[in-house]
């Protein structure tokens, strides 16, 4: 070590009191959530919606995520009915409703009642479910850019198992 580099460590020992330079990581803000993880906070939120306005649908917290989740993939109450047995198509528009998720073909009756609610909570919910969801689609397109690291034409040429 040359005698610059001794007098810098030799300072910031005496600044810092310790001789460890590095700190532990952890997540901070900002951390992508797991695919686990966006399930939660999405059931977290349905149960916080549910408990402070109260649904007119039966079906299970664990549902309704289904429904938002399929909901925003572009998916019509339909195709949610057809992939699950145990709900109806009529099931499914009143649970979207009760979530604040309004189609352009939904009944105006129906649709002035659903975006006074909005307007009442000032549209947080649908906001907190956009937020989640967004979180899932940055990581899908953030780690499958990963995959493509360059490094396959690099090796296209190296030898491997190449006995000696």
């Amino acid at each position: 070590m040359g005698d610059r580099t001794a007098e810098l460590r030799d300072l910031f020992e005496s600044v810092t009191g310790t001789e460890t330079v590095t700190e532990r990581q952890q997540d901070t803000r900002g951390t992508l959530r797991s695919e686990q993880d966006v399930r939660a906070a999405l059931i977290e939120e349905i149960e916080d919606m549910r408990s402070v306005l109260g649904f007119e649908t039966e079906l299970s917290t664990a549902q309704l995520a289904t429904i938002v989740e399929a909901y925003y993939a572009g998916q019509s109450d339909a195709e949610i009915a057809a992939e699950h047995e145990d709900l109806s198509e009529a099931a499914v528009a009143t649970a979207r409703h009760d979530l604040h998720l309004q189609r352009s073909s939904d009944p105006d009756e129906r649709s002035q009642a659903v975006r006074a609610e909005r307007r009442r909570v000032a549209d947080r919910y649908r906001q907190a479910f956009e937020s989640i969801l967004e979180d899932r689609d940055i990581a899908d397109r953030l780690t499958s850019s990963l995959e493509a690291t360059g490094l396959d034409e690099s090796l296209a040429d190296q030898e491997v198992d190449v006995d000696m």
